[in-house]
């Protein structure tokens, strides 16, 4: 069983957006707390505050009853109370008023839960040791009605540009700050949502209708019970919740002529025209995220004072990665191949969102990546979208079947609501991006950069086509800026999470100035120029940064191949940092193929998977989490790695002095001597040479095993090893031979 302070430190990573004041153990003193400093606290309309205690062992309680050590207690001030009261002080004691009877019986009956009312707070009960008290604090927490939510809202309007629309409201609640889009933004829509107006009448053709992001839906759905998100959703005419309007939405607004928009010169990030629909509400934004990912948290939830959740749509296939009931996903690659398994919310600190698969080439590694994309791709519903990185220009082509009919994936593959699978790398960039790059500097006004790119690639004004020949790196630099023009309209939580991950690479100069460049999100000439005087490998770096950052959806996964290639050891481990640090914030998983210890020495052990000799997957049973690189290199690579490099020269150095060492012998002892293996050292035999005249013994100098002595100096510690136990040998090898040749 958790301990207390386990299950408080629990509680409070739980439930982040709630106050908790703890408030230490209950004794058999009364707590008294001042009036004017409760009123300052927990009379603000932005937050919530709770307390939470439990009792000590030298509490009254627990000395009638020994069970109450098995309780904690939250208690919720009413604020209206204190207000009412003239006291200064205010005393806060569980069994006050005739009630430690009642709670010392409750208690002993081991309820699962319960309540006493005081003056003015509630005390909730809650027996930790049962595996639903996480569940019945959620319930304590939640609003017990629409009226109290929507008098919890502060809404204001945001400024925010969506390519000419302004739909954005900022919303908070309990100091938690949301984007919701609306249509129409205007202050009647904020008194219409916080109960105060009537509903805002439209005469535009448009219609009223809302659209949050995937935090939003989350504090509602923890929050909010199920009936009441039902009310708030109908008023708010979500689109998650709705999918049917939703639909009709993308249709309609599709070609939807807006005549705010006429003088666009732009095109729309969605559909055909301009609209608020295709200009905001879709900017960097799926119909099949919305479908995937916030509807199942609009529709599935807790019904007032349940602790068990229901299922509200019948009919709703809710994807292995996202369903919060799966606690893992598994892949069988069929007999004798292994299994890999993405397990979920451990709960750990380390970098357990990040996957690996080590193993020589030709081991199978292309082949399982290969499997789980085909697989994908044939609607094994287990991930929402895969992201693919891969450098390496020999990928082969993937094939899958549906409905009876082989195809090839390609680099990029949808459906009729958004993107299923995205490969990035050469085939990314075969066309350049250069046409949408100017089309998104002309939706923000930044006309002075699209001069300097006329300039710069020399664009003939008559025709509007670019005639100079591109490079790959001016590929990916289009491609970069592509994404991020997109990216910095991005919500601040993204933009955030970006930089946090450039910040990760600060030790290079070049990262430093990105985050100076963009961090102000206001674009200059300048800042979009160092773009391009970035290295093919840093251009790589950036783009895999931000493309995944922008792309990366909740219960994604994401595929590297070999990343390493195009980065020094430092540039790795900075990297696989970031990845974590998106998957992790994103609750999405990342599976990397690679060769190189230094990743794996960055991933625990227990989400690392080896391919043996047979091609079998399995997880591997040696630390890797910080692990010395010496160790992994032998654990990972074993008798292959005595095999190469220095070890096979030194090793060569030695069979080419034996050899030498037989030569001269044989030439010394003549055709007498006798037949003996001459590639071994322990199978030398002294032989009876007594009828022989003494010959000249074998000189050890005469053998060296560098010709250049100073050879030796350059000999780091595992080389110089394993010359030292050579010389042995040789020398043991040569007294053997002279042994033979004057025997004693």
């Amino acid at each position: 069983m958790e301990s207390i302070h386990e299950v408080i430190r629990n509680i409070n990573k739980e439930f982040p957006e709630i106050g908790w004041g703890v408030a230490g153990s209950i004794s058999g003193k009364s707590v008294e707390v001042g009036r004017e400093i409760t009123l300052q606290k927990w009379g603000k309309g932005d937050a919530k505050y709770f307390w939470i205690t439990y009792f000590s062992d030298n509490s009254e309680v627990v000395a009638k009853c020994t069970k109450a050590k098995n309780y904690l207690v939250i208690i919720d001030i009413n604020i209206e109370k204190i207000e009412e009261s003239s006291a200064q002080t205010l005393s806060i004691a569980v069994g006050k008023k005739g009630k430690l009877s009642e709670i010392i019986t409750r208690v002993d009956r081991e309820e699962l839960s319960f309540s006493v009312k005081q003056d003015f707070f509630t005390c909730y009960f809650i027996k930790f040791d049962e595996k639903y008290y996480l569940e019945k604090i959620n319930n304590i927490l939640r609003f017990k009605n629409l009226k109290e939510f929507r008098d919890s809202l502060s809404i204001t309007l945001s400024d925010w540009n969506d390519y000419g629309y302004y739909t954005i409201l900022d919303v908070n609640i309990w100091q938690k700050r949301f984007w919701l889009r609306v249509n129409p933004r205007s202050q009647e829509m904020i008194d219409y949502l916080k109960g105060t107006g009537k509903k805002p009448m439209l005469d535009d053709g448009t219609d009223l209708c809302s659209l949050g992001g995937v935090e939003y839906y989350e504090f509602l759905k923890k929050y909010l019970p199920y009936t009441i998100r039902q009310q708030w959703f109908s008023i708010t005419k979500d689109f998650a919740y709705n999918l049917k309007n939703l639909d009709k939405a993308s249709q309609k607004y599709e070609d939807f002529v807006d005549s705010y928009a006429e003088d666009f010169k732009m095109q729309p990030p969605y559909g055909k025209s301009h609209n608020f629909f295709n200009n905001s509400f879709m900017r960097n934004m799926e119909i099949k995220k919305i479908k995937d990912i916030f509807h199942p948290l609009t529709v599935d939830g807790f019904a007032e004072g349940n602790v068990i959740e229901i299922k509200a749509d019948k009919e709703l296939t809710i994807k292995e990665s996202v369903n919060e009931k799966r606690e893992s996903i598994k892949y069988d690659f069929g007999n004798e191949k292994g299994s890999l398994l993405f397990v979920k919310n451990r709960g750990s600190e380390l970098s357990t969102e990040v996957y690996a698969i080590i193993g020589g080439n030709g081991s199978g590694k292309s082949f399982r990546i290969n499997e789980i994309i085909k697989r994908h791709m044939e609607g094994d519903n287990k991930f929402s979208s895969i992201i693919h990185f891969s450098l390496s220009p020999f990928d082969s082509i993937i094939k899958y079947k549906q409905n009876g009919e082989e195809f090839e994936i390609a680099s990029i593959e949808k459906d009729a609501d958004g993107v299923l699978y995205e490969k990035i790398g050469f085939v990314s960039v075969e066309t350049p991006r250069i046409n949408q790059v100017v089309n998104k500097l002309q939706g923000q006004h930044l006309e002075n950069i699209i001069d300097w790119l006329k300039d710069e690639y020399s664009i003939d004004g008559s025709e509007k086509k670019f005639t100079k020949k591109f490079t790959m790196k001016d590929s990916f630099t289009f491609y970069i800026q592509d994404v991020l023009l997109d990216f910095i309209a991005a919500s601040d939580k993204k933009f955030e999470l970006w930089l946090n991950c450039l910040d990760l690479f600060a030790f290079e100069k070049w990262a430093r100035d990105i985050i100076d460049a963009f961090s102000d999100k206001n674009i200059q000439l300048d800042d979009f120029k160092k773009l391009s005087e970035l290295s093919s490998g840093q251009s790589t770096i950036l783009l895999y940064i931000t493309k995944l950052v922008s792309s990366i959806n909740r219960g994604c996964l994401v595929i590297f191949d070999e990343p390493e290639t195009f980065m020094h050891p430092p540039m790795i481990k900075a990297f696989i940092r970031a990845v974590a640090k998106v998957c992790e914030e994103e609750k999405a998983f990342c599976l990397i193929a690679t060769h190189s210890p230094l990743i794996l020495q960055e991933i625990p052990h227990k989400c690392i998977y080896t391919l043996n000799a047979e091609h079998e997957l399995r997880n591997v049973s040696y630390k890797t989490f910080g692990e010395n690189l010496d160790s992994l290199y032998k654990n990972v690579y074993g008798v292959e790695l005595q095999m190469t490099g220095y070890n096979n020269l030194l090793t060569e150095r030695r069979n080419v002095l034996i050899d030498s060492i037989n030569k001269v012998a044989d030439k010394e002892f003549g055709e007498n001597k006798p037949n003996q293996e001459s590639d071994s050292l322990s199978n030398t035999q002294a032989s009876s040479t007594s009828d022989k005249e003494k010959t000249e013994e074998l000189n050890v100098e005469s053998f060296p095993i560098f010709s250049n002595a100073s050879d030796k100096d350059l000999l780091g510690d595992e080389a110089y090893l394993k010359y030292l136990i050579i010389e042995d040998e040789i020398k043991t090898y040569i007294k053997s031979k002279n042994n033979d040749i004057n025997p004693k």
